[in-house]
C-alpha cells in the first residue's frame, strides 16, 4: 500500500542541467514531473494543472514573481509555488512575496529541501 502523496509538479528553469538533476530526484520519490525552460503560458499552467510548481524567478525577459502573481490569482491554473533563484538578496526575496509565492528556495539548494517541498505540498490540501 502507498502511503506516500504524490504530486503533479511543474519544473521551470532555463539551466537544462538543474532541470534534469530536479526531474530525476522528484520521479524518483513517485511524482509525476513536466519540465519548461521557458515561461509557461497561462494555457500551459491550466493543461498541466500542478499542484506545485518550483520556478526560476529569472527567466530571460520574464519575470518568475510576475507569472506567479498571475498564476496564483487563478486557482484553475496552479497550485502552490516555490520561486527558486541564484540571488537571494532581499529585492528578490520581496518580489516572491509579493507575487504571492508560497516559498523562496535559494541556489544553490540542497535536493533534501526540494524533495521536503514536494513532500509538504504533497500531503497539503488544495485550497
Amino acid at each position: 500500500m502507498e502511503t506516500t502523496p504524490r504530486s503533479n509538479i511543474l519544473l521551470v528553469d532555463d539551466d537544462q542541467d538543474l532541470l534534469q538533476l530536479m526531474k530525476t530526484t522528484l520521479e524518483k520519490d513517485g511524482h509525476h514531473v513536466e519540465t519548461c525552460s521557458t515561461a509557461p503560458s497561462h494555457a500551459d499552467l491550466v493543461r498541466l494543472r500542478p499542484n506545485l510548481v518550483f520556478m526560476d524567478v529569472e527567466l530571460g525577459k520574464e519575470n518568475g514573481a510576475a507569472i506567479c502573481y498571475a498564476v496564483k490569482h487563478d486557482a484553475a491554473a496552479v497550485g502552490a509555488v516555490v520561486l527558486i533563484s541564484g540571488h537571494a538578496d532581499d529585492l528578490l526575496r520581496s518580489e516572491a512575496e509579493i507575487g504571492g509565492a508560497d516559498a523562496f528556495l535559494a541556489k544553490p539548494f540542497n535536493m533534501r529541501a526540494l524533495r521536503a517541498w514536494a513532500t509538504y505540498y504533497a500531503w497539503k490540501p488544495a485550497v
